[in-house]
């Protein structure tokens, strides 16, 4: 495979390129937002998704791409990092296991950006985009558990 096509992949299609013979995703049970999912819907959800383990230290996401599929953390975590203005300063949001990241991007939120590295070991569920707004549209209990994510996430900004 190419630099150039491997740049352009996405996360599901750089998982599956990485391990692909990974068995079905498990872990699921373990996202918060996704506790409102009956075993079954989440096996569901599994079945559309891909497994990837990372390094401590290794690039997850470079920036300069577009971010297109969620990341569920099973295991481990990972930063976020983003520059904050053009002194060259970098914001940091640490993501750990039972959470997710690029709901936003997925979301509408232009994230190219930003690079996501993984902080130690780490096991994720990659979900592409496309699947992951069919479920907010298809399951309220997943939506409303990411609004209250996002509510938590202001109220927590407006006390800094």
């Amino acid at each position: 495979m190419s630099e150039q096509s491997n740049s352009s992949m996405s996360l599901a299609g750089k998982a599956a390129a990485k391990a692909p013979n990974s068995d079905r995703p498990s872990g699921l049970d373990q996202i918060a937002i996704l506790s409102g999912l009956s075993a079954r819907e989440r096996m569901l959800l599994a079945s559309l998704c891909r497994s990837a383990s990372y390094i401590a230290d290794e690039v997850i996401h470079p920036s300069g791409m577009a971010l297109e599929d969620v990341g569920f953390v099973v295991r481990g975590s990972v930063q976020l990092v983003t520059p904050a203005d053009a002194s060259g300063r970098f914001v940091h949001h640490r993501v750990e296991a039972g959470c997710q990241f690029g709901d936003m991007a997925v979301l509408g939120q232009d994230l190219s950006d930003t690079s996501i590295i993984a902080c130690e070991p780490t096991e994720l569920v990659i979900c592409p985009g496309t699947e992951f707004l069919n479920l907010l549209s298809r399951h309220v209990a997943v939506s409303s558990a990411l609004l209250r994510q996002y509510a938590q996430s202001l109220h927590s900004l407006d006390r800094t």
